[in-house]
């Protein structure tokens, strides 16, 4: 081996062993932060949701549990279809943390988290009590991501779940029963 070639292959390996530290300190496969960046989100009580209300603009949407019932107040007490209220409230308890993405209120119209653009969404329980209140904005960088901001917090906050899935049904009445086993 030539003087030069023993140069290369000691620059090569110095540029693998650089890019090794590099990702061992960077760890871009973690999606957690362990700088404090996060803010913790409490859904612990959610099952004891009795009332949810969903909001976007002049447009609200009450869902009430009644007698193990769920119904659609804001839809003359329709029944309401079980596997989308299920659905939410899985994927609220499913939210423990968010990495704080902002503190700049002047930002929020980025996020879809300024007035008239956020869903508001809140979940009380039988005496009122708020046990949920979040502002929900737009979809994340990654499909699986969503914007989200404490009404009372100037942190915005990017979670690792779709809530805009599973609030936006095309309606939360429980679709009339179909006769599927009849016979000609």
């Amino acid at each position: 081996m030539t003087n030069k070639s023993k140069s290369v292959l000691y620059l090569i390996i110095a540029l693998i062993v650089l890019i090794v530290i590099f990702i061992f300190w960077q760890n871009p496969l973690d999606h957690k932060t362990s700088n404090g960046n996060t803010e913790e989100i409490s859904t612990a009580n959610l099952d004891n949701a009795q009332k949810i209300e969903i909001s976007k603009g002049d447009r609200t949407t009450i869902l009430q549990k009644e007698n193990d019932k769920w119904l659609v107040s804001t839809e003359n007490n329709a029944e309401a279809n079980l596997d989308y209220i299920n659905k939410l409230i899985t994927a609220l308890k499913d939210v423990k943390q968010g990495t704080i993405v902002s503190q700049n209120k002047d930002k929020l119209p980025t996020f879809e988290l300024a007035e008239g653009q956020f869903t508001k969404i809140k979940l009380s329980d039988s005496s009122n009590n708020i046990l949920l209140e979040l502002l929900v904005g737009k979809m994340g960088p990654a499909y699986t991501q969503t914007y989200i901001k404490k009404p009372n917090s100037d942190n915005v906050l990017l979670i690792n779940q779709n809530l805009l899935l599973s609030l936006t049904p095309t309606s939360w009445v429980k679709p009339p029963e179909t006769n599927t086993n009849s016979t000609k």
